[in-house]
């Protein structure tokens, strides 16, 4: 309870059994953050945003006509899929880059559910004439 902040590093070499014995395991709200890994949140929580936006972001401003369920299934197979590849990389399942796995896996299953959805719909552009205003 006096609220000193301990160096960097200072837990080297101690298991986490061996902290927890010695009393000195802290929950997330007693540790203190970096700027480098506040920034490193926020990157990845962009990523996987990306990666359930993308695909529907890029169809819309194409002008093609999705219906919003078709947007809604797009979005949740992108956010499914980039969170998956977050999960894989934090559990050390990927040598590969953890933001690449997140954003290409969520853009990949947002094309297919939008492939599928788009052949399924017959999705078209949308007429950009029907939607001029004679005077």
């Amino acid at each position: 309870d006096k609220e000193m902040i301990l160096r960097k590093g200072w837990d080297t070499g101690f298991t986490a059994e061996e902290l927890v014995a010695l009393g000195l395991d802290f929950s997330l709200d007693e540790q203190e953050w970096s700027y480098q890994a506040i920034i490193d949140t926020m990157v990845a929580l962009n990523m996987v945003y990306l990666g359930a936006i993308g695909v529907v972001f890029v169809a819309l401003t194409m002008r093609w006509k999705i219906s919003a369920q078709g947007a809604w299934l797009t979005m949740l197979a992108g956010f499914t899929a980039s969170l998956l590849g977050y999960a894989l990389g934090w559990a050390g399942w990927t040598t590969l880059d953890t933001d690449l796995v997140s954003l290409v896996a969520g853009l990949m299953a947002s094309l297919l559910v939008f492939g599928m959805y788009a052949v399924t719909s017959h999705l078209t552009p949308v007429d950009l004439a029907s939607h001029v205003r004679a005077r």
